[in-house]
């Protein structure tokens, strides 16, 4: 971040490969990452905890990416414009809520970088 500050970032996806990459790939660009398998598990991270950037897989078991983000704006509505989905679907198939503000998986490393520094520029 231009400022110095580290980036606090909120991943929550439940492939663990692709979460492992993420998590060492925004640890690498100097990031403090919080890596959850599951929507249940990035609530309980929000809880108290300000992110600078919140990174989710639209579909995961249990509460989804688009339940944890309505979850969560409804708590602290600033994170809206804070939220990156991922997702394998089809644009056609990508709900409403996660369009315009998704990246394609297999993700691009330098797009979710590009995405981060955007959202944190803001």
């Amino acid at each position: 971040m231009s400022d110095g500050r580290q980036l606090h970032i909120l991943l929550a996806e439940d492939d663990r490969g692709v979460r492992q990459v993420l998590e060492r790939f925004l640890r690498l660009k100097d990031c403090h990452v919080v890596a959850v398998p599951d929507g249940v598990a990035a609530l309980a991270a929000m809880d108290g905890t300000d992110f600078d950037v919140v990174i989710s897989d639209v579909a995961m078991p249990i509460v989804n990416g688009i339940q944890l983000w309505r979850e969560a704006c409804t708590a602290r509505p600033e994170l809206e414009a804070r939220w990156i989905f991922l997702s394998a679907l089809q644009d056609s198939q990508v709900p409403e809520a996660a369009r315009g503000r998704y990246l394609h998986k297999p993700v691009d490393l330098s797009a979710v970088w590009s995405a981060v520094s955007e959202i944190a520029t803001r």
